[in-house]
């Protein structure tokens, strides 16, 4: 499925650009991406400023595919409602820059999870780490996008409050099954300069 690589640079709690961050002697947003790149045919970096785009070229290849957020600064629900609408494939996966320890695998085992799904495929299929969703480590139905600009467009801002809502048919994936997948720190969140090393 269409992998969307969730690249706005907020990093607000980090105090400095989450997406250059090193780890194991490379950008985090290069890691992303090729992780992304193992497990789908096609990766669009969903990018907030046209001015971020020569550097990201320069990391990611000139053959890397961008989308430039319709309404910049509003978040990755608003991101996904516009990214959606291109997906040609049955649903995308999103993922944050921000998961250092994330392997192919476990994408792998989300994309099968969410096609084995009984009795059919929920609009999106989320993991879940010590009881809190991982949003932007997920699966998203394209069927979505016209209910997530109506949501958008109705004052929504964020993933959590949308799967929070009446219409959303969301599944959880508990820490059970997604760590055969790739393992306890799979969805390990580097957000804060206090948190631990990628590499620990």
């Amino acid at each position: 499925m269409t992998a969307l690589l969730l690249a706005g640079g907020q990093s607000r709690r980090m105090g400095r650009d989450k997406r250059f961050l090193e780890v194991e002697g490379r950008p985090l947003i290069v890691r992303s991406y090729r992780i992304a790149a193992r497990c789908s045919q096609r990766v669009v970096v969903l990018v907030s400023q046209a001015a971020d785009l020569p550097r990201l070229r320069r990391l990611l290849g000139e053959s890397a595919e961008f989308r430039l957020d319709a309404d910049p600064g509003a978040g990755p629900l608003a991101a996904l409602a516009g990214a959606l609408g291109d997906v040609r494939d049955e649903a995308a996966l999103l993922l944050a820059v921000d998961y250092p320890r994330l392997p192919a695998s476990f994408l792998r085992g989300l994309d099968a999870a969410w096609r084995n799904w009984s009795p059919q495929p929920p609009d999106a299929l989320i993991p879940v780490d010590r009881g809190k969703p991982q949003y932007a480590c997920a699966i998203y139905a394209s069927r979505l996008a016209p209910r997530l600009l109506r949501a958008v467009e109705g004052g929504q801002r964020s993933l959590r409050g949308w799967a929070g809502g009446p219409s959303a048919q969301v599944a959880w994936v508990q820490p059970d099954l997604w760590r055969s997948w790739g393992g306890e720190d799979a969805l390990f969140n580097w957000n804060r300069p206090t948190d631990a090393a990628p590499s620990e």
